[in-house]
């Protein structure tokens, strides 16, 4: 048995060092998952809503010609942070999907696959934007490829939950 600080400890000081970690780390975790039930709550109190991108019109190239594509995008957020940021960027959001879909080909968009695909491009190109994904957003530019390799990680848990064609037309 030792005194240490006007405490006696049985076992030596090396175990209560050891101790104290543990009771740290635990500490940490119990407020980590606190957290994480706090932004559960909050974004179970937020009803999901759908905000309106907008209408995007833009001539594509293709085999063929110029076509032109026509998309009515909405996206669904389930958290009023998320709704607010939209809000405030969209011109910019605006841009850089116009931007998106005006570097694609014609012939990448025809099928509803394809379709699929840049609504996940378009969905990885606004999480960058509002801070929801980590990676460098300067390195996302109108080229497709570069925003198909960010596309790669869908599995990310995110309050932009959807990107939704209401239209989508090829003329």
């Amino acid at each position: 048995m030792k005194k240490v600080n006007g405490t006696w400890i049985v076992g030596s000081t090396k175990e209560v060092s050891h101790h104290t970690c543990i009771m740290d780390a635990q500490a940490a975790l119990a407020d980590a998952e606190a957290e994480e039930r706090e932004h559960k709550r909050v974004a179970s109190e937020f009803e999901p809503k759908i905000l309106k991108l907008g209408m995007f019109t833009t001539n594509v190239q293709s085999e063929n010609g110029d076509k032109m594509i026509q998309a009515d995008i909405r996206v669904k957020v389930i958290s009023k942070e998320i709704e607010t940021k939209i809000t405030e960027l969209n011109p910019e959001i605006r841009a850089k999907v116009l931007a998106l879909i005006a570097s694609k080909n014609g012939s990448e968009l025809e099928t509803p696959e394809q379709q699929k695909v840049l609504a996940k491009e378009i969905k990885s190109l606004l999480e960058l934007m509002l801070g929801l994904r980590t990676e460098n957003l300067s390195a996302i530019s109108a080229a497709s490829s570069a925003v198909s390799a960010v596309v790669a990680d869908s599995a990310i848990n995110s309050d932009l939950k959807d990107v939704i064609f209401e239209s989508f037309y090829i003329m």
